[in-house]
């Protein structure tokens, strides 16, 4: 067998090494996930779950005794007798032979067969070697990249404004939610006052609900307007996933300025 044939074996093998371990692996598991995110960004998530993980390693592990030794041992069979058949065809047939001439080529036959069990009994270890060194180096490289995939959700700057950018829009935001909260009860004041300025005198001042609206723009019901509110917090929910302030909007759990209504 020369080398270039053993190059071959091997790269055959190695090709069904790769389809023994696809055929183990749920590939639907290979999950890749987007969705939209802030500022026009787009969200990934990738997730490599194997509900079979076990039977995998065990496959993986038993792969060479099931698979590729029958496998080799099998091919050694085809590459012996056609290299017989090659010589047959090469140098022509055996003349017929008494006692002592099938003795000569029995033992022959013998040394010959025992050199190719060693031939192939190399591969076979060579091979076992190979496949296991593969194994290891690609679980090595898989936690070395692992380790960079994870700095790449944890150091990449998905955003595109600054820090403070943020923080002095939350400042401005949170102002003019203060001055509402503000410029709405003292909206009420002077209703109240009116009110009781109209009770006072209710044949002399008019109530006037067609055309007086409530603070917030809102017609009156029954000539009456609610109390003004809290207005609507950011949509988007705390780092810790717990619901905002109703009063400040702050996240009481969160370390940042921001988060904690600090303005």
């Amino acid at each position: 067998m020369t080398r270039v044939e053993a190059d071959v074996l091997i790269a055959a093998a190695l090709i069904g090494y790769v389809s023994a371990i696809k055929m183990g692996v749920n590939q639907d598991n290979y999950t890749t996930e987007t969705r939209a995110g802030n500022m026009g960004q787009t969200l990934t998530t990738e997730s490599f779950t194997l509900d079979n993980l076990d039977a995998v390693q065990d496959e993986i592990e038993g792969w060479y005794g099931a698979v590729a030794k029958p496998y080799i041992t099998s091919h050694r069979e085809q590459v012996y007798k056609a290299a017989l058949a090659e010589a047959e065809a090469e140098f022509g047939k055996l003349l017929e032979t008494c006692d002592e001439g099938t003795k000569c080529r029995e033992e022959v036959e013998a040394t010959m067969k025992k050199n190719i069990l060693e031939i192939w009994q190399r591969v076979l270890t060579d091979f076992k070697t190979s496949v296991e060194t593969s194994i290891s180096e690609t679980r090595s490289h898989v936690d070395v990249a692992w380790e960079k995939l994870v700095t790449c959700g944890e150091e990449a700057n998905c955003c595109e404004y600054q820090e403070i950018t943020i923080k002095n829009l939350w400042v401005q935001v949170s102002s003019y939610r203060t001055k509402i909260v503000e410029e709405s009860s003292k909206w009420m004041v002077f209703e109240e006052r009116r009110q009781e300025m109209w009770e006072e005198c209710p044949n002399d001042i008019t109530k006037a609900c067609d055309y007086n609206v409530c603070y917030d723009g809102s017609e009156r019901v029954a000539c009456e307007c609610a109390q003004p509110s809290n207005p609507p917090c950011p949509t988007s929910a705390c780092s810790d996933g717990t619901a905002r302030d109703v009063v400040t909007c702050g996240c009481p759990n969160d370390e940042s300025e921001i988060g904690q209504g600090n303005y």
